[in-house]
C-alpha cells in the first residue's frame, strides 16, 4: 500500500480512484464495511482504493478537551487498512484551516486531486466546516462534481438479550 503524508503531497494527479474519507480508528466493523464496497467499486471501474484519514484525530484539534483516546497507533491502522485491499492511504495533516472549509471546497480538494469514480462513507459521515456536510451533500455534491456517493447504513451488533448496538469508534 501506498501511504501519501499530507495532501499537498498527493503530487500526482490520478485519473481515477475510488475513496473512503475518514478517521478509520480501530478500523471496526462499520469501517470494514465501506472498505469492501470500495474495493468492489474499485475492481469493477479498475482504480485504486484511496482511504483519506487525518493525523492527529481532528478533535484533538478543534475540540482537545473532547479527544477520544486512540483506538490504534498510525502504524497499526495503515496495516489494517492494507489488509483490506486499500491501495493509498494519504493522512491529511489536522489543521484548522482543514477543518475550516465549507464542505463543497474540502470535496472539491478531493475531486481536483483524486479523480474519484465513487465516494463511500456511511450514513453519519460528517464533512466541511461544523461537519455541516451531510451524506445528503454529498450526494448532491457526486452530481455536480461526477462522481457517485454510495452511502453505507450504518452496521448493527445484537448481543445476549437482544441488546443492539451501532458499530463506531466511539462504542469500542
Amino acid at each position: 500500500m501506498e501511504v501519501i503524508k499530507g495532501l499537498d503531497a498527493i503530487g500526482r494527479t490520478y485519473d481515477r480512484s475510488v475513496l473512503s474519507i475518514g478517521n478509520f480508528d480501530g478500523v471496526h466493523r462499520g469501517h470494514q464495511q465501506l472498505l469492501a464496497q470500495g474495493a468492489l467499486f474499485a475492481a469493477e471501474v479498475r482504480a485504486p482504493l484511496v482511504v483519506l484519514t487525518f493525523e492527529p484525530h481532528p478533535i484533538s484539534i478543534l475540540r482537545p478537551e473532547n479527544a477520544p483516546e486512540r483506538l490504534m497507533r498510525l502504524d497499526d491502522k495503515l496495516a489494517v487498512l492494507a489488509s483490506h485491499n486499500v491501495d493509498v492511504t494519504v493522512i491529511a495533516e489536522s489543521t484548522p484551516d482543514l477543518f475550516d472549509l465549507e464542505s463543497e471546497d474540502f470535496i472539491r480538494t478531493m475531486v481536483e486531486s483524486l479523480h474519484p469514480t465513487h465516494i463511500v462513507e456511511g450514513a453519519n459521515f460528517g464533512f466541511g466546516r461544523g461537519r455541516r456536510g451531510t451524506a445528503d451533500t454529498l450526494l448532491a455534491l457526486g452530481e455536480r462534481f461526477g462522481f457517485e456517493p454510495c452511502i453505507i447504513n450504518p452496521v448493527e451488533m445484537t448481543f445476549a438479550g437482544d441488546e443492539s448496538l451501532t458499530v463506531s469508534s466511539s462504542v469500542v
